[in-house]
């Protein structure tokens, strides 16, 4: 008797230890979780957003685009006609070129109509032309030879035979054929620069 009255206070005690005294893999699961959840609330992480400042550049770029002039060949007085009771048709106008050089250029031919090969040279010296006769129509052809001859301006215009007119004089013998075209007009300059090695460069 006194051995079990000693004995069952003893298996009471220890039985108490027992459930008090963790399982090993509970005791380190708890202290996983107070190491990985250290600040959070029941083992739930709680993540701390770090505020972030976003930068919009405001600069602009301004691009200033300048527009060139295009070089064209200025002609005025234009002219081509016979005359009554002669044989001899006269051709004239005046030249200004992209560079501004002024010229007087002409022609006479027997002819109905003045006509001018190319390179016919006009009043000034590197300033040309030609009139001349291609098919149902004439080409009016201006040239300008600059800077030795490295520079070469030129321009073209087609006038078809629709503008070639007969006057209406009574006297036969002094019936003539004119052309009949504005007298002022400009051109559009093709423009080349001769390089020595390569020969003409459109520019």
């Amino acid at each position: 008797m006194k051995f079990a009255t000693v004995f069952l206070p003893i298996l009471t005690l220890a039985s108490g230890f027992a459930s008090a005294i963790p399982h090993p893999g509970e005791a380190a699961a708890v202290l996983q979780v107070r190491e990985d959840t250290n600040g959070t609330t029941n083992g739930t992480s709680t993540t701390t957003a770090i505020p972030t400042t976003t930068v919009t550049s405001t600069r602009t770029t301004t691009t200033t685009v300048t527009s060139t002039p295009t070089p064209i060949f200025k002609l005025k007085n234009f002219y081509n006609y016979g005359r009554p009771h002669s044989a001899v048709a006269y051709l004239n106008f005046e030249l200004e070129t992209p560079t501004g050089a002024k010229a007087n250029c002409t022609a006479t031919k027997t002819d109905k109509l003045a006509t001018a090969a190319l390179y016919t040279r006009c009043s000034k010296l590197g300033v040309g032309f030609g009139f001349s006769r291609v098919g149902a129509g004439y080409f009016l052809t201006v040239v300008h030879r600059y800077n030795r001859d490295k520079n070469i301006d030129s321009a073209v215009l087609f006038i078809p035979d629709d503008h070639v007119k007969r006057s209406t004089n009574a006297n036969p013998n002094a019936q003539f054929y004119y052309i009949d075209y504005p007298t002022s007009f400009n051109l559009r300059s093709n423009n080349f620069v001769v390089n020595g090695l390569h020969g003409p460069t459109r520019t």
